[in-house]
């Protein structure tokens, strides 16, 4: 049984596997349809991976009426679509809707990050923001990736969460997420 979580909230251990694998590309950042480093997703970029994610989940899952409904709870864990990478976005989608049921999610994002981030090992807001949880804590580390997945604009609100002392960055990030 899969348990699909949205990636807009980053899957459990993704900066231990980013962190691991700083792995390259021969792939140039796609600036086409899909944008690059600063184009901004849209709503319709966030409803079309959770409606992917949604449909997965119920299609490879056996319903269980004590779950709450996939769509309305993907889409309230999302940041703001405009912090977000448009061509992020869309890479987590073609990998989505081309998932078997006993494939987890897991196994999407580092490729995407891998073809359009080729040093985002190296990215000195990623490492900031772990320095900053192992010091602070309040936050998971996987929220860390918002360091790549995020437009320059979304990079600045996160900088900003990182410069609020430990009694505040973790709300701040939660914020992030909340899309607040």
């Amino acid at each position: 049984m899969r348990n699909v979580r949205c990636y807009l909230t980053a899957g459990a251990g993704l900066f231990i596997v980013l962190q691991a694998c700083g792995g390259s590309s021969s792939d140039a950042n796609d600036s086409g349809a899909t944008g690059g480093p600063n184009v901004a997703a849209a709503q319709a970029d966030v409803a079309a991976l959770c409606n992917v994610t949604c449909e997965n989940e119920s299609s490879c899952d056996s319903p269980d009426p004590a779950d709450a409904p996939c769509l309305p709870e993907c889409l309230g864990e999302s940041p703001d679509p405009t912090l977000l990478r448009r061509d992020v976005l869309r890479g987590l989608l073609d990998c989505h809707s081309q998932l078997a049921c006993d494939q987890s999610d897991d196994g999407c994002l580092l490729p995407v990050i891998q073809v359009l981030e080729i040093d985002f090992a190296n990215s000195p807001l990623l490492n900031r923001c772990v320095e900053i949880q192992d010091e602070c804590g309040g936050f998971s580390e996987d929220l860390c990736s918002y360091a790549v997945i995020f437009t320059d604009a979304g990079k600045t609100r996160l900088e900003d969460c990182l410069n609020e002392t430990c009694e505040f960055v973790a709300e701040c990030i939660a914020g992030l997420r909340q899309g607040a």
